[in-house]
């Protein structure tokens, strides 16, 4: 009777994916807590979505503001190197996912937080909380720069005296942190919302957004090619004047192809989820966003050449034509707009559990004031740093070799490590990846920091 539950037992673990790491942990740390279960993978669940809807879900994650610093890259590193790196980035981040499953099976839990905590112990909710606020914090800073220059460049075609060509300006209306004040004063009623479930009509809104930004900007380049009038300051090979610039651009393109904080809870979506499932998805996700983010950089950068580094204020009513340029502001603004609040929601949820407690416990007068001042303070700290923060491409580097960096390659190649004692299968590529990773965050931040103080 011992020998047939023992057989049933290792039976269930052989049936999840990466059997052999599952077995791994369950020798090397058998009092491990578990929140997996065989049920859960396997049985019928409803509002699930299938391989290609979870694809789906990850390339709303996946793709979002970072692919204006593309073009960028290119300019930086030049075609051959800016084309290699984003294939670099891609591939380290689909390998980084499949790390991210094999710490769920070793760790027996479904959230960075959980494996988290099962590789580090207590420091490992306080670290995955600390670095969570600051990614979320720093993309609320990235939303709101970006849908401010959404509204300034559609003022700027109505009202004349506010374009950059007048040489005085002195309207007070007419300057940046007056845009980035009145985006953050649009956004103000978003970062009440309760939470995650009430954005839930956002994804397609926003995909059908990026899709509209992404075919304008091939097909101002298709017809720009046609009648010729490409860019004539096109490099090659990278700039090797600078080479901590061009080491630190490379964080740039790990902000376009950043999932992994948002992927345990799209893969509790997948109906009768499985490691392969997921694998599936992740792949055809990063596929699809390698291509629109290689047409997107290669279309801007081709088109505007040095001035690749302003991308979204190259395109103007001139080259554009006013409806094409009022379409494109307009569905990058609302894409911004709609991203906002997930992630204001989430630092939101953090810094309110460690001060004030569970969210059920706002419901007196006091309490609710006390919410609403830390909403306040968290919102007006955001505009102040969007206001600052003048290099957009500087703000892209900074979160993106910090706390993006962090999540995609750090993170899991510990836990992985970790959690394996050394002995898992992927451990060469758990270190190759945290080689890669520390690598582009020590020149990024270096890269990133010295952009910021220039200015």
């Amino acid at each position: 009777m011992y020998i047939e539950e023992e057989v049933k037992s290792i039976k269930v673990i052989e049936d999840l994916p990466y059997a052999e790491d599952a077995l791994l942990d369950q020798h090397s740390n058998p009092n491990s807590s578990t929140d997996i279960t065989a049920g859960e993978i396997t049985q019928s669940e409803s509002k699930k979505v299938g391989v290609h809807g979870t694809a789906l879900n990850l390339i709303n994650a996946i793709i979002g503001t970072g692919i204006l610093g593309l073009p960028f890259v290119l300019l930086q590193l030049g075609i051959v190197f800016g084309v290699i790196g984003i294939l670099i980035s891609a591939t380290f981040s689909i390998v980084s996912g499949d790390i991210i499953l094999r710490c769920k099976n070793l760790s027996r839990k479904e959230s960075l937080k959980g494996m988290a905590e099962a590789s580090f112990g207590r420091l490992g909710s306080p670290l995955i909380n600390f670095t969570q606020i600051l990614n979320n914090f720093g993309l609320c800073v990235n939303y709101l720069m970006v849908f401010s220059i959404t509204i300034r460049e559609l003022s700027q075609s109505f009202v004349p005296e506010c374009h950059p060509s007048n040489p005085i300006i002195d309207d007070f209306y007419c300057h940046r942190w007056a845009y980035v004040l009145i985006g953050g004063v649009l956004v103000f009623r978003m970062a009440f919302i309760e939470s995650m479930a009430k954005l839930a009509f956002a994804s397609a809104i926003k995909l059908v957004c990026l899709i509209t930004f992404g075919l304008i900007s091939v097909g101002f380049f298709i017809l720009s090619l046609i009648e010729g009038q490409l860019s004539n300051e096109i490099n090659i090979l990278p700039n090797w004047d600078d080479p901590i610039q061009i080491l630190g651009v490379i964080n740039i393109v790990t902000l376009s192809f950043d999932y992994q904080f948002n992927m345990m809870p799209i893969y509790k979506s997948l109906e009768y989820r499985s490691d392969n499932k997921m694998r599936q998805s992740i792949l055809i996700a990063t596929g699809v966003a390698l291509v629109l983010n290689l047409l997107v950089a290669f279309s801007g950068y081709l088109v505007f050449g040095s001035q690749a580094r302003y991308f979204l204020q190259s395109y103007t009513p001139h080259n554009l034509g006013p409806f094409f340029f009022t379409l494109l502001n307009i569905a990058f603004g609302i894409n911004c707009f709609l991203s906002f609040p997930g992630s204001f929601i989430e630092a939101r949820r953090v810094i309110c559990e460690s001060i004030l407690g569970d969210q059920d416990k706002y419901n007196g007068k006091i309490a609710k004031f006390n919410y609403f001042m830390v909403v306040l303070m968290l919102h007006t700290l955001i505009i102040i740093v969007a206001i600052l923060a003048t290099n957009l491409n500087a703000v892209f580097q900074l979160l993106g070799s910090t706390t993006t960096c962090a999540f995609t390659y750090i993170y899991p190649s510990l836990f992985y490590m970790k959690l394996s004692h050394n002995q898992g299968q992927k451990t060469r590529r758990a270190r190759m990846l945290l080689t890669f990773g520390s690598i582009i965050m020590v020149f990024g931040v270096i890269s990133s920091i010295s952009k910021l103080t220039s200015q």
